[in-house]
């Protein structure tokens, strides 16, 4: 390539690169790999703009030979990954370049390169500090009033291992934000392991597999539930899990409690 400097490629130019010749949309680094001062670059390209196989094929061809990524005075090893739609909702990255992403703010490439040279050259820190716990109840009412669609508990990791793992349909890519900096979840006095998931798709249906915890009225086709009423469910299944030994006879008893939507 004609920016290649001994194996070298500018950070902007391997952007501009993934930009104007393979349409990407959307470019980001973890902030840790920034700070380690070895870049992995994640890029999300639009399903049926070109088969991602070709893509992968044809970026390889036009980086052969390149080694390294600079950034200002730095030269840096790199790697390129390509990403999913949905994989652009999650936290921790310093977006190089946003456009027209669902729930994002539209970053320039400059914006971008502005801020990869500050992580680099350690002037930023990450905000987000990891926390031992939270209150069940507050962080499905900070989600819910960030914009979730809706906050969902995966029965059979909590039945099985007690993990709460939940299920959080979102637009705005603000959830992994407020859920991000929890390791474990309390309620009741009970203290939980806790793993979460935001997607960008819908409500997933309800019934032995999920058991809402709150869904915003907007949502067609189902009912709104309150962070209130929600919780009295997580009461009921709470209960039931402590009372009974059998993970069969507990889902036998969530089919009374928990509303079946799908």
């Amino acid at each position: 390539m004609s920016n290649d400097t001994n194996g070298s490629i500018d950070l902007q130019s391997l952007c501009d690169l993934l930009i104007n010749e393979f349409q990407a949309t959307y470019i980001a680094a973890p902030e840790q790999t920034l700070a380690n001062q070895s870049p992995v670059l994640l890029f999300h390209v639009p399903v049926g703009s070109r088969p991602l196989a070709e893509v992968r094929d044809d970026i390889a061809n036009e980086l052969d030979g390149v080694d390294s990524v600079r950034v200002d005075d730095e030269k840096l090893p790199f790697s390129l990954r390509d990403v999913l739609h949905s994989d652009v909702h999650a936290f921790q990255r310093v977006p190089l370049y946003v456009d027209s992403q669902p729930g994002m703010d539209d970053v320039s490439l400059e914006e971008g390169m502005e801020r990869a040279q500050k992580f680099v050259g350690s002037e930023i820190e990450s905000d987000l500090s990891t926390s031992e716990s939270i209150e069940l109840s507050t962080l499905v009412e900070e989600l819910a009033d960030a914009g979730a669609a809706a906050v969902e508990l995966r029965n059979e990791q909590f039945v099985q291992s007690g993990l709460i793992n939940l299920r959080i349909p979102m637009i705005p890519a603000k959830g992994y934000q407020i859920a991000g900096p929890y390791e474990s979840i309390t309620y009741n006095g009970q203290s939980y392991a806790f793993h979460f998931e935001c997607v960008l798709g819908g409500p997933g249906g309800y019934g032995t597999m999920r058991t809402p915890l709150y869904v915003d009225e907007s949502i067609v086709g189902l009912s709104p539930l309150s962070v209130e009423e929600g919780l009295t469910y997580f009461d009921e299944i709470q209960s039931i899990t402590e009372e009974t030994d059998s993970p069969s006879d507990v889902y036998e008893r969530l089919r009374d409690v928990v509303p079946t939507h799908g």
